[in-house]
Parts: C-alpha cells; sequence; structure tokens
C-alpha cells in the first residue's frame, strides 16, 4: 500500500495526473491505512509528508519529525525533511537535515539530489546574504 501510494503521489509530483485533487486523496487514504494498522511505520510517514508536500510543505514537516522519532537514522526522513523546509521557504533551516542524511549514507542513490537540494538552499540564501553586507 506504501508503495502504490508512492506511485500515485509522484504521478502528482511530476505532472502525470490527470486529477491532482483525487490522486492525492486515494494516496493519502492508502497511507492512513497503513497507519492506522501499523502506526510506528517510519516509511509510511515520509509517504505521507511526500504527498503532503505538494501542495502544502508545512503540513508535511510533521510527518518527517514523526518518521525520525520511529527511526533516528533514517537518512530518507532527514533528506526529505530538508528538501521540504527548500520547499516552505525556510531554506535556512534545510542544511542540518540534508547533511545528517549524507552523512548516514553518503552512497545513497538519492545522494545526488541531497546535494542539488543543499545547493538549492544555498541560492535561495544567496541575495539575502549579499543585502547583510552591503552589496
Amino acid at each position: 500500500m506504501i508503495g502504490k501510494a508512492l506511485c500515485i503521489a509522484e504521478g502528482v509530483i511530476y505532472g502525470w495526473s490527470t486529477s491532482v485533487v483525487e490522486d492525492k486523496r486515494t494516496a493519502l487514504k492508502l497511507i492512513d491505512q497503513v497507519l492506522a494498522k501499523r502506526p510506528a511505520t517510519a516509511s509510511a510517514h515520509i509517504a505521507k509528508g511526500n504527498i503532503l508536500n505538494y501542495g502544502n510543505p508545512e503540513e508535511a514537516l510533521p510527518e518527517y519529525d514523526a518518521a525520525l522519532e520511529i527511526d533516528p537514522n533514517s537518512p530518507v526522513a532527514y533528506a526529505s525533511k530538508g528538501i521540504v523546509l527548500v520547499t516552505a521557504g525556510r531554506a535556512r533551516e534545510a542544511f542540518s537535515p540534508i547533511q545528517i542524511a549524507l552523512r548516514l549514507s553518503p552512497k545513497d542513490p538519492a545522494a545526488g539530489t541531497w546535494h542539488y537540494f543543499l545547493c538549492h538552499a544555498h541560492v535561495h540564501l544567496a541575495p539575502i546574504r549579499g543585502r547583510h553586507r552591503g552589496m
């Protein structure tokens, strides 16, 4: 059920969905069914966060925190939280979780994406830094 929900969510994220609202609702229903049976499933919380990120990144953050309470060594939960912090306009807070993910799993297949979001966070802060230096 988690895998199916993630596939549906990816369709929404990548623009393949013909009905974003319906697909998001279906994916959330699947994840909520998993969490009702097994609330201590970190991957389900991560999946729910990924689904919620589309349209409301702030709503996704508690899901990653829940996943990290269950599995404090989950590089995917840390990286996902960092990515969502960038998406939510909180780039300054994104560095630590993404760096932790890279330390936990430096050769992770998704590490390239995590590095991208570290750079992306720097880009979001660059204009702010320039103004503070009198530029």
